[in-house]
């Protein structure tokens, strides 16, 4: 293991040198998922934009507030959750769904798991079009605190990142890792404030004060809100991020070369 470390941190940063690549990778993988459908990744926006106004109806007679606040909230929220969920989710399939090309091709491994997470990039702007849908209908207008927006999703990224590296490994290894992962982030779902509100509960409830995608969640959410994140969030989210990237980089290092004989 202790040679194996050196060699992994190379695939590594090999892999950043060619992420040309890996965005290829992940536009390919888009292409592929919606091959001869005619709304191709708007399907994605779709089907998030009738969540949207299902769950906001419901939600806003919940907590009986307006609608439109509701709704643009969920459009805010809702993808980034997604995004959140799926970068866990298919993080965990990242090296098994491109078994072919990795028995194939001799390009940096890490190159899948940092494709996939480009992938789920891509389809994040795609869903933010429900957003833009929301603030037009309802006419919000985000502040200039909206431009927080990009610094927040490189952090969240990197994060990301660091669980795709992680997570691809554990999931080629152990085939039950993905389903697992699945019903677990549908328990985030629910305990996480994507469709309700955090002063519902408390700022210093348990499942928002040690739930760490609730961070994530807020510091991306807040700019489009036109709110600044608190500090709070702002450092915990980075160091999540940092904790994340250096074990998902750690697992990934000390199994590059094992991982590809339990594909």
């Amino acid at each position: 293991m202790a040679l194996s470390i050196p060699f992994g941190v190379m695939d590594f940063f090999r892999g950043v040198k060619q992420i040309n690549i890996a965005w290829y990778l992940a536009f390919t993988d888009i292409g592929s998922r919606y091959h001869r459908t005619a709304l191709g990744p708007l399907w994605v926006v779709v089907a998030q934009g009738v969540w949207v106004l299902g769950l906001g109806y419901v939600q806003s007679q919940v907590f009986h507030v307006d609608f439109s606040k509701m709704t643009i909230y969920l459009a805010a929220g809702l993808p980034v959750w997604v995004f959140l969920t799926a970068n866990v989710t298919d993080g965990a399939a990242a090296l098994l769904r491109a078994k072919g090309m990795v028995t194939s091709f001799p390009l940096p491994l890490s190159l899948y798991p940092i494709g996939k997470m480009l992938e789920q990039m891509i389809l994040l702007f795609h869903q933010m079009i429900i957003f833009v849908v929301a603030c037009l209908l309802y006419r919000f207008v985000p502040n200039w605190r909206i431009i927080e927006f990009i610094p927040a999703l490189l952090i969240v990224s990197v994060g990301m990142l660091g669980l795709n590296l992680g997570l691809g490994v554990l999931g080629a290894r152990f085939r039950d890792v993905r389903p697992a992962l699945a019903s677990l982030m549908t328990l985030g779902f629910v305990v996480t404030p994507v469709f309700w509100f955090t002063e519902s509960v408390g700022r210093h409830s348990l499942i928002v004060k040690y739930n760490p995608f609730y961070y994530m969640l807020e510091l991306m959410r807040a700019p489009l809100m036109g709110v600044t994140p608190p500090l709070e969030i702002w450092v915990t989210s980075s160091l999540l991020s940092a904790v994340f990237l250096v074990s998902g980089l750690w697992a990934f290092a000390s199994t590059r070369k094992t991982v590809v004989s339990w594909l």
